[in-house]
């Protein structure tokens, strides 16, 4: 009877057992999203990294501010991206700002008296501010206003020296009035397609080493001053040590009709800042003029402003091309050195020796260009 009773009382009793631990297990469940709930502050927005909500923005320093700037809130979002906020009296414009954003809001009395996500359903979101590509943009515009501030300054400077017209190469002719790059840039055009002529014109003779014949400088055209150019060729063996008055030389040869000083000139205001517009001018005319007279380092030069621009998709011709062969055939010391040099391998006998005589030119009529 007694075993019968305890029997019939046993599952009973571990029913009884299992509801009360249910209902323990419900109760603590329902304590800790209480106690989730009373954790979350009572004012806050939801950040999530794909707008929707599935992957909360976390750890994610951020400050509350006012549209004035004054800061409210400072912190970082919790785990459910939530980032909490603070009212301002008599504010209505807010922004929530992180690192890379900034999200800008209107938030209306009414909103401050709901509570949590329905907070959040209550603020309007007025814009999203992307302060990486903002701060890009700010200096980016900073750089274009300084770049115009230069460009005002170096308009400037042209038209008075323009007016003046005294400069140093005042004698290449007068300065337009006004700076015109378009003007600047055509002209250069130009000369560039009238050394693409002579290039694309020039016969077989014109690049015959073996009808080479060396040449001092005065026999190649006029040299007025000559030593002036190979004092100042020879201080620029030792950057910055050319002096003024070495400068002022090689002007004055170049006023008198050097060909070899108004080459250097031109080397030299190619160096020249691309704001000094006179220089500019002076540089185009001297490009021009050196054309005209067909004087070989033109050409070398012209060769080596087209590899700059990758104009060649391989390897830029070499000493032993027709076109370092036409500008030592004109004069250009340099390229008899290097064409000499090429030569001076050739299996051809006679070639081998107008390489030579060539190499050996160089050297003898111009030795501080190649002075160790």
């Amino acid at each position: 009877m007694n075993k019968h009773h305890a029997g019939a009382r046993g599952p009973v009793w571990k029913r009884i057992a299992a509801t009360a631990l249910a209902a323990a297990c419900m109760a603590g469940m329902a304590s800790a999203a209480q106690a989730a709930d009373n954790a979350a502050p009572r004012h806050y927005l939801s950040l999530s990294r794909d707008g929707a909500g599935k992957l909360p923005w976390s750890d994610e320093p951020y400050s509350w501010i006012t549209h004035g700037g004054k800061v409210l809130r400072e912190g970082v979002t919790d785990a459910n991206g939530r980032a909490a906020v603070a009212r301002q009296a008599g504010e209505t414009r807010y922004a929530l700002d992180t690192i890379n954003l900034r999200w800008n809001y209107t938030v209306d009395d009414a909103c401050w008296a709901r509570q949590g996500a329905d907070f959040g359903r209550c603020v309007k979101m007025v814009d999203t501010v992307d302060k990486v590509s903002q701060q890009r943009e700010e200096e980016e515009h900073a750089e274009d206003e300084e770049a115009k501030t230069r460009r005002d300054a170096a308009l400037a400077r042209y038209r008075k020296a323009a007016a003046a017209n005294d400069d140093e190469l005042a004698w290449l002719g007068p300065l337009p009035a006004e700076w015109s790059a378009d003007d600047v840039s055509r002209q250069i055009k130009d000369v560039f397609h009238k050394i693409e002529h002579d290039l694309d014109t020039m016969s077989a003779a014109d690049v015959d080493v073996t009808r080479f014949v060396c040449k001092s400088p005065d026999q190649i055209g006029p040299a007025p001053d000559e030593q002036a150019v190979v004092d100042y060729l020879d201080s620029l063996r030792t950057p910055g040590a050319t002096t003024r008055q070495q400068w002022r030389a090689l002007v004055e040869a170049a006023r008198k009709g050097n060909w070899l000083a108004r080459l250097q000139l031109y080397f030299a205001l190619n160096s020249r800042p691309q704001d000094d517009l006179v220089s500019a001018y002076r540089r185009t005319q001297l490009m021009t003029w050196l054309q005209a007279n067909h004087v070989g380092a033109l050409y070398t030069h012209y060769l080596n402003l087209l590899a700059s621009t990758g104009f060649f998709e391989g390897p830029s011709p070499g000493p032993s091309s027709p076109i370092y062969l036409y500008a030592a055939m004109r004069g250009s010391y340099s390229a008899m050195k290097n064409v000499g040099d090429a030569l001076a391998a050739n299996d051809d006998p006679e070639i081998r020796a107008s390489g030579e005589r060539m190499r050996d030119c160089a050297v003898k009529m111009m030795p501080v260009l190649f002075a160790k």
